[in-house]
């Protein structure tokens, strides 16, 4: 059984809308390293990368989008 978090598909899903972790963080309410904690804990349960990290921000992987739209079933 995977233990995933509500907290968790918020962070994926401010991510994806906003772009980047800083962006997230803010309207999540959170830290930086609060939302990178629980980004890196979902990927760890799933065993799979959800976003590539470039320098303009966090683009989601084909993985990462199949997730955002059970994410976004289940909130």
């Amino acid at each position: 059984m995977l233990n995933i978090t509500l907290r968790q598909l918020h962070s994926i899903q401010a991510i994806s809308r906003f772009g980047k972790i800083s962006n997230a963080a803010k309207v999540l309410g959170l830290t930086g390293p609060a939302v990178t904690l629980q980004l890196k804990q979902l990927e760890d349960t799933l065993g799979i990368s959800l976003f590539d990290r470039t320098s303009s921000g966090m683009r989601l992987t084909a993985a990462g989008e199949l997730t955002l739209e059970c994410a976004d079933r289940i909130v």
